[in-house]
């Protein structure tokens, strides 16, 4: 017993030890690296090549750091790492962002704690017998024959991993989102900026490196690299991609204020036809809700869209020719998925061109209807006004 226990802690060492190391490292950034390219070889090799191999290995592991240290703590808790599981907490503490306010998350570990100081006190007797009884069977060398190095130290571990496991699930939830660890992955550590140029729509995307004559650019959607001559970036701002916000940790050295930055792709009306818009019916986010024009109104949501990748989203779902039928097919909002269906070409006409059916086919509105309610439909390009529309 006493071996198969050496053996089982050699195994665990050996093996974090394995992850720990250079080579275990490359393994997860050259991961991560393949995950933020899209999985394209030659975009993951320009990225590295672009920003420096260092760069990008401190780069892909570093913002992995602060969401994993709250369960590390938990897991070398439960293998009787205490000192080490006490220092991850203390790190988690200083660095991991919570959904909770600062004085929120310490008033819930307080008021966690206050039940078992008021259970160890009423039962004071009891508990201080049981100590005692676990650290004669440590003495007694009773624990040794069944090979446990220290029945009080699994006591121990495990009361407080019952005790902390309850307080970090609360402070430091698992994402309920379904793409929060698709996006979270997917996201670089570089700052997404938007790119504004003399030629063309603006650009969405990260500055890998750049000179007097060109930039080097990462471009959110899709995911390629994009060089871009110095003299025709009119200007550039930080932005933010996505929704989330960014959490503060639970004790904040510094005292940060956090910075509200722009969307990098803003949201608004797609305006078309004499002063009509593109709706989604009832603002509904299920699938296969109709598109609708309907006159435009600033205050209505269902008439807010965002451009991203050459899709027109609406509450994180896609306008799309789903059925594909063709001509006169009708516009729908499906579940996003990149298809040729969803993809739409914003051309120097005003017109958005699907990509399926060969870049034939235009978002139309029917016989130039001003009617609300209209579905919206795709027809063949003709470049007429009820087929001119605007970016959001």
């Amino acid at each position: 017993m006493a071996a198969a226990s050496a053996l089982s802690t050699f195994w665990t060492r050996r093996n974090v030890a394995l992850i720990l190391s250079p080579v275990g490292l490359l393994l997860i950034s050259v991961t991560r690296l393949l995950i933020v390219a899209d999985y394209n070889t030659t975009t993951a090799t320009a990225i590295a090549s672009s920003g420096g191999y260092v760069n990008t290995l401190l780069g892909t592991v570093i913002p992995l750091v602060p969401i994993i240290l709250p369960y590390l703590a938990i897991v070398l808790l439960i293998f009787r790492r205490f000192v080490l599981s006490a220092l991850t907490f203390g790190a988690t503490l200083l660095v991991s962002p919570t959904r909770l306010a600062p004085l929120t998350a310490l008033n819930s570990l307080k008021e966690d704690w206050h039940p078992v100081v008021v259970l160890v006190s009423g039962h004071l007797l009891l508990s201080i017998i049981i100590v005692v009884a676990l650290l004669i069977i440590d003495f007694s060398g009773f624990a040794r024959t069944f090979g446990w190095r220290s029945v009080t130290a699994i006591t121990l571990a495990l009361l407080a991993t019952a005790f902390l496991l309850p307080y970090v699930l609360n402070v430091y939830p698992f994402p309920q989102m379904p793409n929060y660890y698709a996006d979270f992955m997917r996201q670089p550590w570089l700052p997404a900026e938007r790119i504004t140029v003399k030629s063309g729509d603006p650009i969405v995307g990260y500055a890998l490196t750049e000179d007097d004559h060109w930039m080097v650019a990462l471009k959110d959607t899709p995911r390629v690299i994009q060089y871009i001559p110095a003299g025709d970036i009119i200007s550039r701002l930080v932005c933010q991609v996505n929704s989330q916000e960014p959490g503060s940790p639970v004790v904040p050295l510094l005292n940060p204020k956090l910075v509200q930055l722009p969307p990098c792709y803003p949201v608004s009306a797609v305006k078309g036809y004499a002063g009509m818009c593109a709706d989604d019916s009832g603002n509904s986010s299920a699938s296969r809700t109709k598109i609708l024009i309907w006159k435009c109104s600033s205050s209505d949501a269902a008439q807010s869209w965002k451009y991203s990748g050459d899709e027109l989203v609406h509450d994180g779902k896609c306008m799309s020719d789903k059925d594909s039928r063709g001509s006169g097919s009708p516009i729908i909002l499906y579940t996003c998925k990149g298809a040729p269906d969803e993809l739409w070409t914003h051309n120097s006409h005003g017109e958005y061109v699907l990509k399926a059916h060969g870049s034939t086919l235009c978002l139309d509105d029917p016989a130039y209807s001003t009617k609300n309610g209209t579905q919206l439909i795709v027809y063949t390009c003709k470049d007429s006004a009820n087929q001119q529309w605007s970016l959001p």
